[in-house]
C-alpha cells in the first residue's frame, strides 16, 4: 500500500496546526506538497469578537453624541461633555485596533481590568447623556369606517435616544467582560495565544515560500 508521510516541524501538543497534503504527479512519480494552515485558539477568537463589538459600540456612541449636539439646544458644559465622549470613543476604537503607539504604552488601556473600568465608565456617562431633545411621538389621525383613528409615530429624537442607550449598554457589557478577564488572569493566556498564532503563521508563511517537493515513500 502506498502511503504519504506528512513531514512538518514538530508542534506542541496544543498547537492548532493542521498539515494538508496535496498529491501531484510529476514524471510518473507521485510527489507531495505539504501546506501548513494555522488556526486561532478559542480565546483568540473570543477576544477578536470582543474587539469588534467594542469598536461598533464606541462608534455608535460617538455617532449618538453627534445627534445630540445637532438635535438639542445644549448648554456649554453638556456640549463639551458630548465632544469629550466623541474623542474618547475614537480613542477606544484606536486602542482596539492598536493604531496609536501612545495607547499601546498606556498601562490603563493595556491591562484588561483597567480597560474594563474605563469602558464601563464611558458607557455610563454616555447613557446619562442619552436625552437628545423632544422625544414626544407625532400623532397622525384619520377617519375610516371604524371611526376616528390616531397613529403615534416616534420622532427621530426617540430613535436617537434608543440608539445611544443600546450603544452604551453594549459598551458597558463588553467593558465588564474585559474587567472579568483581567481579574481572573486570563489576559496572559489570551496574549500568549495571540503571540503563538502569529509565530506559527510566520513559520507557515516561510515554509510555503521555501516549499520543497519530497517523493512519496512506500511502506
Amino acid at each position: 500500500m502506498n502511503t504519504h508521510y506528512e513531514k512538518y516541524d514538530e508542534p506542541s501538543p496544543s498547537a492548532p496546526i493542521r498539515a494538508t497534503m496535496i498529491a501531484k504527479p510529476d514524471r510518473g512519480e507521485q510527489r507531495s506538497f505539504y501546506v501548513k494552515t494555522v488556526k486561532r485558539r478559542p480565546l483568540h477568537l473570543i477576544i477578536l469578537g470582543l474587539n469588534f463589538i467594542v469598536m461598533c459600540s464606541a462608534f455608535n456612541l460617538a455617532l449618538g453624541q453627534v445627534f445630540g449636539i445637532f438635535l438639542k439646544e445644549l448648554a456649554l458644559r453638556e456640549t463639551l461633555v458630548r465632544c469629550y465622549l466623541i474623542v474618547v470613543s475614537g480613542m477606544i476604537i484606536c486602542n482596539e485596533l492598536e493604531w496609536m503607539s501612545v495607547l499601546k504604552d498606556s498601562p490603563i488601556l493595556q491591562k484588561y481590568s483597567w480597560r474594563g473600568i474605563m469602558y464601563t465608565f464611558v458607557a455610563v456617562v454616555g447613557d446619562t447623556l442619552h436625552d437628545v431633545g423632544d422625544d414626544q411621538s407625532m400623532n397622525y389621525s384619520y377617519t375610516n369606517e371604524d371611526g376616528y383613528v390616531v397613529i403615534a409615530v416616534p420622532t427621530f429624537e426617540t430613535f436617537a435616544e434608543v440608539f445611544i442607550r443600546v450603544a452604551s449598554i453594549s459598551l458597558f457589557v463588553t467593558g465588564a467582560l474585559y474587567f472579568i478577564m483581567g481579574v481572573t488572569f486570563l489576559q496572559g493566556k489570551v496574549e500568549g495565544d495571540i503571540e503563538e498564532y502569529y509565530r506559527r503563521s510566520d513559520i507557515a508563511s516561510h515554509a510555503t515560500k521555501t516549499m520543497t517537493v519530497t517523493p512519496a515513500q512506500k511502506v
